[in-house]
Formats: structure tokens, sequence, C-alpha cells
């Protein structure tokens, strides 16, 4: 599962070192986007997690205009999570939501 995440210039450093050590299970695709930035578009990655660095800034739309700027980033998944960067991610809450799209994934797969 993609985790696309939302976050701004001014604040992503601060609020993305408490969420980042939450996303436990390293086996997840991390894009952030980071709106407001001084560049119109730079992407770094940084162990492992993909920092897309945009200029405009839209709060919470400014991934999901990221998203349909840039389609290849989530085109290869059936399901991706888009969460802000002020959230924190609970021990079990892969787990949780895993159990909750597994009917939903099969069905996907039987489809696709």
């Amino acid at each position: 599962m993609k985790i696309l995440i939302n976050s701004n210039y001014n604040f992503y450093k601060k609020s993305l070192s408490v969420l980042l050590p939450s996303i436990s299970e390293k086996n997840h695709n991390v894009e952030v986007v980071i709106g407001g930035s001084p560049w119109e578009y730079k992407k770094e990655e940084i162990d492992g997690v993909n920092y897309h660095f945009v200029n405009y800034d839209n709060i919470d739309y400014t991934s999901f205009i990221f998203v349909s700027e840039h389609p290849e980033v989530v085109r290869d998944e059936a399901f991706f999570l888009y969460i802000h960067d002020t959230t924190k991610m609970g021990e079990s809450f892969f787990k949780r939501l895993s159990e909750k799209l597994e009917p939903h994934i099969k069905k996907y797969q039987t489809i696709g």
C-alpha cells in the first residue's frame, strides 16, 4: 500500500519527525508532498521515503493536486492511504487497516 502524506514546507521537519517513526511497517511505499516550498518541483529520497517539494500550497488538497499532475506516483497501487503530517500511527494501525481492506483487495484483484 502506498502512503501519501500531505505536509507544508514551514513545518515538515518537525511533524514528520513524529509521524514517520510511527509507520512501523517498512514494506509501505511512502510519498510525502510538501507544499509551499521555494521550488516549483523538487524530488528527494531520504531513508527510503520520497519527498516531493512543490511551490503551491492548498492545505488539504496539495497532495491530491500533486497526484493529478503526477499520476505515476500511485498508478501501480490498488489503494493508497492519504494522511496529514500531524498524525501518528498506533502500533496496530496497519494490522487493523489490513484486516478491514482485505476483502476489498481480494475483490479488486479478481476484477483487475
